[in-house]
């Protein structure tokens, strides 16, 4: 992996690029998101990503034009421009790095350049654990004919290396699931607590609507109907609050999941499902007194 400084005209700024250098083979094994190809993958040719080239064209990736930029590449990149990859993160997969844009290099079999520290890229099929050991079994087996043994210092699968960037990640989200814990446990006892209050308070205003004609179940639906109304509020409230957080935290990262909308709709119907669960037996156990047991404490 090498970086680049370019600039596409003399009065654009110098823009930093980081790029991988890799073999067809290796390059297959990735499996880039190709969007456009110019010209053969062949040795010393490269790919630029999307982004950096409409960032510093100021053009649609549809209306670019590769002859246009024939000097230009021949001057910054000492090569030739074969195609466009889709943007990728090069220099952590797990979070947006700021101004920094990817490119390839496609090098041949053979290593060409002294100053790269090249890694074998191996597409495993079976156990990965074996793999591993199989592995690690011709390193020291070719490290033994060495006068020093050097210990690998890395050699992991991909997945498990893209684990450890977002072992932070997942570190703080352990906390905010305990701290969502927690307040979902507070305002569950508030409720209960608020609605234990209330219906004590209208115990007499209940049975007086009873004597007066009213039901249980008016008296249920007409007690519930406030609560629900606060709870429109509430969501009325977090839901947009919780859009923009959402979206915000999740710009950070390179590759991310997208904010479903029903996402949103279950969270709105469970905080229904929490909130009348929690102060309906309240409200039932109120309604059900006799009218009569109820004015006597009066």
């Amino acid at each position: 992996m090498g970086t680049k400084w370019l600039r596409f005209n003399e009065s654009d700024d110098w823009v930093s690029v980081k790029y991988l250098l890799c073999d067809t083979t290796a390059f297959d094994m990735f499996g880039f998101d190709i969007k456009a190809m110019y010209g053969q993958l062949d040795e010393n040719q490269w790919l630029l990503t999307q982004g950096l080239l409409e960032a510093q064209t100021g053009m649609p990736l549809e209306q670019f034009d590769i002859d246009s930029l024939g000097v230009w590449y021949k001057r910054n990149l000492r090569s030739d421009m074969c195609g466009v990859l889709g943007d990728f993160a090069l220099n952590d997969a797990a979070h947006v790095v700021d101004e920094t844009f990817g490119a390839v290099q496609i090098v041949g079999k053979e290593p060409k350049f002294k100053w790269v520290a090249y890694h074998p890229v191996l597409e495993i099929v079976g156990d990965h654990a074996e793999a591993r050991k199989a592995i690690m079994a011709v390193y020291d087996k070719h490290m033994g004919k060495k006068e020093a043994y050097w210990e690998a210092w890395s050699i992991d699968f991909i997945d498990n290396l893209l684990l450890l960037h977002l072992r932070d990640t997942k570190n703080r989200m352990r906390l905010v699931d305990m701290f969502m814990a927690v307040a979902v446990l507070l305002s569950l006892l508030g409720l209960v607590a608020m609605s234990t209050h209330f219906a004590s308070e209208r115990e007499k205003t209940i049975a007086v609507r009873k004597v007066f004609g009213g039901t249980m179940q008016s008296e249920i639906r007409r007690n519930l109907k406030e609560y629900i109304i606060m709870i429109l509020i509430a969501n009325v409230i977090a839901i947009p609050i919780a859009v923009w957080v959402c979206g915000r935290y999740l710009e950070d990262f390179v590759y991310r999941i997208d904010l479903y909308p029903w996402i949103f709709v279950v969270t709105v119907v469970l905080s229904f499902v929490i909130a009348i669960g929690s102060v309906l037996w309240q409200i039932v156990s109120v309604a059900r007194v006799n009218p009569v047991m109820a004015l006597k404490k009066e």
